[in-house]
């Protein structure tokens, strides 16, 4: 029997079969491919707009839509420490109850974090496509007779 502590079924075991993990489950991570490419298709856009001609003080949309998306790494940032304060602090006595209201409390909190960071995807891309529909051109300047 092989004396080094190996993953079995989703269960970290000792070679005696006692539980010394709970399920091993891999954390998604704060800041998905997704979110990557939204940001920096929105930098773009940010710093492109006056170069291309559009006012700079037409941006504020796409402000919005990056700092979105910055709240949404800082929820994912948050979600992952909790986790791991979870961990931590549960390995003792959270493993060996049948959890309590803070079992439920960290579980609410588990299924919280996920959803405030979608809705924050889906609202920073609706801050974007609507930054992208008012961004105003500067109007050119037509040289008068006489001047």
């Amino acid at each position: 029997m092989n004396n080094n502590i190996f993953p079995d079924g989703g269960w970290w075991k000792s070679p005696n079969n006692v539980v010394l993990w709970g399920p091993v489950e891999q954390s998604p991570p704060a800041l998905d491919l997704l979110s990557l490419l939204l940001f920096l298709a929105i930098v773009a856009c940010y710093l492109l707009a006056p170069i291309l001609g559009y006012l700079p003080t037409s941006r504020q949309r796409l402000a919005l839509a990056l700092w979105l998306l910055v709240g949404k790494l800082c929820l994912g940032l948050l979600r992952i420490a909790l986790q791991a304060a979870q961990t931590i602090d549960g390995y003792g006595a959270n493993q060996l109850g049948n959890g309590g209201a803070a079992q439920k409390s960290v579980s609410i909190v588990q299924a919280a974090f996920p959803a405030a960071e979608t809705l924050f995807l889906f609202l920073a891309a609706a801050m974007f496509v609507l930054g992208l529909q008012h961004l105003a051109r500067r109007q050119p300047e037509v040289p008068r007779a006489g001047e």
